[in-house]
């Protein structure tokens, strides 16, 4: 995997500007929008259109701008888009935008989360089924409420992303492979076959992944290597003038040879010999590491057929994905102090997940008095995940563990084998669209009508090891539980758009998002936290404008949110050691977002962008921490005794992004082209535990390069680049140690605080 940590809006409205998208324009040929070369066309409201025509803050990196970026990770296209980070630890996973994300902890049964991931049509309730970015036609990443147009899952945002589609024009084949320190690979190819006029096949196959780079001194080994592979293949088939039939298929497999915990000591009061503490550190002590092995796969059929001026839509997908996590939980979070032996801690876990949707839309022609998208989206995801709590161990510790622990009973987790269930369904109904009041101004509107029924059972059916930290505690088996809850919500859009000149969009919008309920359930008591559903309501201002016949762009928004009901959680030693989720009874949202890129005739490239976040929450008494000086007792939702976090920023949330780039493009002799750019990317500082300052994780910027030298018919392409340029050390996150001393902090590691330095080379035929 390669980990470019990029530009931002600079590559998507610069490096993208004078080579449009060729699927999008025949889209947009095809439902009659008015297409240029030197525009981005977007699906964002379900039917193409200039990027700098939609009324809503919406940023779109195109498939070449990606290329030219280095950016191989969806996680980093967090670093070209204002507004947007990524949680990658195990209480804070997945996308945010606007400092919204899921919040509830990678081990809470139910969980939702707010932003949603859409590939191809298709709702990714199971994680992005898109692994490697080797065939994209563009992503879109639109901010605030979304559920009048892509439903499920996307309160606060979503990520669109949509993949090359087959051609029937001719062959062409694809060729990649990129080498870098610490084994960082990356190899992939597409090639595109028609099979007849009618008909066209596109296949895509990569194979990534870095090798180890964390030092474990308690095996004398190495971890971190991850390592995954996967295809997609896409049929189009068009039998009749106005139908079109698209068949999808994909499969993905990968490996980590470390639990789902890997961290490393930030600070703590005892020194350890042969550790070096602080953000940098990528030391630790795993005496059973563990590791994960994760296979997904799906597949879908969209269907479009024209019926006079209006075009009908089907789409019907099944998706799959099973996971193993071996040491992960308990073991991973009592590092570094965990004691040897392959019996000591053994949380292995299981999730088996489905889903299936199905979706029917009717699109109207376009430049009517009323435009409309309406249609039904049904979701139905069941989840299985099994926790194994293995035997127990009784010490001593190791000796150089000494200063912190004499002999200590640990026990599981969980009491033997517990069993987890979720069922979530949901139904919903929606329209979305604009009333033509002028040429230049038009009233927008939506409205969705969301029904959820989450099912939730909990099963305890094998004892096989002693319950949590008590010695030869007697074998008690916990009681089933089985809970229901229902959730019935309108949420709607209103707005108004007026173009001052043709390309100078201003816009206003009111709109309201919705995230359904959870049920997670207790590990140690088998009890169920019923969380009531998120709702939030949006308010956002903004200009798209460009300039100089448009080489000149400059994008801004201001927004407000408000929520109610929160979806958060904490991990939670004094009930059980795990996450749990919780409401916050309101969470306020504000800032600015400003994209610029100037695109000059002379090969010269630049642009910068900005967000600027003030998150704080209103009324959350939070049962994850004891009261403070600033932060009095309360009682929690759980009725447990909390802290109120009234006025402090939730976890993870930067109040300030921006990157800045600047490019160059020349021609050298008559038939190669050389091009290079250089990119700042910085995020101010956030904190894990919003009422405690040792788990604030410092601001910090990274420089990147690319070089490349080719052929000017792009036939070949060879490249050279630096990641994070001066080696600068982060953390995903920072944490209190839960089983360490008091005072001890730990580290969430990633990859991409190591620089790396590599090539590439690419072909195309």
């Amino acid at each position: 995997m390669r980990y470019g940590l990029l530009a931002g809006t600079a590559i998507v409205l610069s490096m993208a500007m004078g080579q449009a998208n060729a699927q999008a324009q025949d889209t947009a040929a095809a439902d009659g929008a008015e297409s240029n070369a030197s525009d981005i066309v977007v699906t964002a409201t379900r039917r193409a259109e200039r990027l700098q025509d939609v009324p809503l803050a919406v940023t779109a990196v195109t498939g070449q701008a990606l290329a030219d970026s280095g950016i191989k990770s969806l996680n980093d296209v967090q670093y070209t888009t204002p507004g947007l980070t990524v949680g990658d630890s195990p209480s804070d996973k997945g996308f945010r935008v606007r400092g919204v994300g899921s919040f509830t902890g990678t081990y809470v049964s139910g969980k939702e989360n707010p932003v949603g991931v859409v590939v191809d049509g298709v709702v990714q309730g199971l994680g992005s089924s898109v692994n490697a970015l080797s065939d994209i036609d563009h992503i879109e990443v639109l901010k605030g409420p979304q559920g009048t147009q892509f439903g499920k899952n996307a309160s606060a945002g979503v990520i669109n992303i949509v993949t090359a589609k087959p051609s029937t024009s001719d062959v062409s084949v694809r060729v990649y492979g990129s080498y870098a320190t610490d084994n960082l690979y990356d190899v992939n190819g597409t090639v595109n076959l028609p099979l007849s006029s009618v008909a066209a096949l596109r296949l895509n196959g990569f194979a990534k992944g870095y090798g180890d780079f964390v030092n474990n001194i308690a095996t004398g080994t190495r971890l971190g290597r991850n390592d995954e592979y996967g295809f997609r293949g896409k049929l189009l088939i068009e039998p009749a003038a106005g139908v079109e039939v698209l068949i999808s298929g994909d499969y993905s497999h990968q490996k980590i040879n470390s639990g789902s915990q890997l961290w490393s000591i930030n600070a703590s009061p005892v020194p350890l010999p042969g550790l070096t503490y602080g953000i940098g550190n990528l030391d630790t002590a795993e005496p059973r590491p563990g590791k994960q092995d994760a296979e997904r796969w799906g597949l879908s059929l969209e269907i479009n057929v024209d019926v006079g001026d209006y075009r009908l839509t089907s789409i019907t997908a099944y998706r799959k994905a099973e996971e193993l996590d071996f040491g992960g939980f308990g073991q991973g979070f009592n590092l570094p102090f965990g004691p040897p032996g392959p019996g000591d801690w053994l949380n292995d876990s299981f999730n088996d997940k489905s889903q299936t949707t199905q979706e029917f839309r009717i699109t109207s022609p376009r430049g009517n008095t009323v435009e409309f998208v309406a249609g039904y989206l049904f979701y139905d995801q069941p989840t299985t995940a099994s926790i194994t709590g293995g035997p127990a161990f009784l010490g001593p510790w190791p000796a150089f563990m000494g200063p912190f622990f004499g002999p200590f009973w640990l026990g599981n987790s969980s009491n033997g084998l517990e069993t987890t269930k979720i069922s979530t369904q949901s139904h919903g109904l929606f329209v979305d669209g604009k009333i033509r009041l002028s040429e230049a101004t038009a009233i927008l509107f939506g409205g969705r009508y969301t029904h959820d029924r989450v099912i939730g059972e909990f099963s305890n059916t094998a004892y096989d090891g002693g319950n949590l930290n008590l010695p030869f505690a007697p074998a008690v088996l916990l009681p089933d539980n089985r809970v229901k809850l229902t959730a019935n919500r309108f949420t709607w859009k209103l707005g108004l758009e007026h173009k001052l000149t043709d390309d100078v969009l201003l816009f206003a919008s009111a709109s309201t998002g919705y995230l359904g309920p959870i049920v997670n359930f207790r590990w140690t008591s088998g009890n169920a936290d019923l969380i009531k559903p998120q709702t939030n309501t949006n308010y956002t201002v903004g200009i798209k404008s460009q300039f100089l016949d448009r080489q000149i762009t400059f994008n801004a928004n201001l927004f407000y949110d408000k929520y109610r009901n929160f979806q958060t959680g904490y991990f939670d030693i004094s009930q059980g050691t795990q996450f749990v989720a919780e409401n916050a009874a309101t969470l306020v949202n504000k800032g600015a977002e400003v994209e610029f890129s100037a695109n000059l005739h002379s090969g010269f490239n630049f642009g910068a962008n900005l967000a600027y976040v003030h998150s704080r929450f209103g009324d959350y008494c939070s049962g994850g921490s004891a009261p403070t000086a600033s932060t009095p007792a309360c009682v929690a939702p759980s009725g447990f005794p909390g802290a109120q976090y009234r006025g402090l920023t939730p976890q993870g949330v930067p109040e300030f992004t921006s990157n800045l780039y600047a490019g160059y493009q020349t021609s050298v002799g008559s038939n190669l082209k050389a091009s290079g750019n250089v990119s700042y990317y910085y995020r101010s500082s956030s904190r894990n535990s919003p009422n405690d300052a040792g788990t604030t994780l410092k601001g910090y910027g990274i420089v990147n390069l690319n070089f490349f030298l080719g052929a000017e018919n792009d036939s070949w392409r060879a490249g050279f680049y630096v990641r994070n340029l001066f080696d600068k050390k982060f953390a995903s996150s920072v944490m209190s140690d839960p089983f360490g001393p008091p005072g001890t902090y730990i580290n969430w590691v990633t990859r991409q605080s190591v620089r790396t330095i590599g090539g590439s080379v690419e072909f195309r035929f």
